[in-house]
């Protein structure tokens, strides 16, 4: 990597990231409600394997279109292969999740990840919170103890499942800062989703139902905005 690159990743632009993720989150929103559209009908562990399978064929096309050679070179490849376990298993946990609870539910409990996120970026990545983060991380906290209600009626085993998927996706961002002065976005892409569909393969042979016309364009369409909310993350 040249060092004009380096000094690419190196320079914090934070309002920069702040729009890009929040761009995102919105994509996820959206692949989030078709999941769950999907899963009426598909297991969740057949729509994850396809969307993962359809975000490599895409990088793998790009590439091949750009002539791009060395996609998956990487300096890190320990914490490639963990960054995309932990984002696998995020995205199974959260499928399971969106089969049986609300969308909205599932969207309001994940908002706990920046906990997990703030928390272990401090053992992990050396960094600093200051008090005013924790208030607004606490504040988020308390949100979601009283949506989940614990020992009240309306409490759910299966509620657990979104936090779950909050602390894997949690671990996958701090892999990727860990990661952003070596590797290349698109080169960390390729990688957690080959590990997916390596890691997810094995859970979907018992299950495939053959997808329909429309099923296969709807996840296509996750596949392709999944990817690129990955991408901007």
């Amino acid at each position: 990597m040249s060092n004009s690159t380096k000094s690419q990743f190196l320079t914090d632009r934070p309002l920069v990231a702040i729009g890009l993720f929040s761009v995102a989150m919105m994509i996820f929103s959206s692949t989030d409600g078709a999941a769950k559209y999907l899963s009426s009908d598909i297991t969740p562990q057949q729509i994850i394997f396809l969307r993962y399978v359809i975000v490599l064929i895409l990088i793998l096309l790009f590439c091949i279109c750009r002539g791009q050679r060395n996609l998956f070179k990487t300096a890190q490849p320990k914490l490639q292969i963990l960054r995309g376990l932990f984002l696998a298993v995020c995205s199974l946990i959260m499928c399971f999740a969106l089969k049986h609870l609300p969308l909205e539910l599932c969207a309001a409990i994940s908002f706990v990840s920046p906990l997990f996120v703030t928390a272990l970026s401090i053992p992990l990545l050396g960094e600093r919170v200051g008090l005013r983060r924790w208030i607004a991380v606490l504040i988020g906290l308390l949100s979601v103890l009283i949506i989940l209600r614990p020992g009240g009626v309306t409490f759910q085993l299966v509620m657990l499942l979104p936090l779950a998927s909050s602390l894997c996706w949690a671990m996958g961002l701090i892999l990727t800062r860990l990661m952003r002065d070596s590797e290349e976005p698109l080169t960390v892409l390729a990688w957690s989703s080959l590990v997916g569909v390596v890691a997810v393969l094995p859970l979907v042979w018992s299950v495939w139902v053959t997808p329909n016309a429309s099923q296969w364009t709807i996840l296509i369409l996750l596949g392709v905005f999944n990817g690129l909310g990955q991408y901007l993350v």
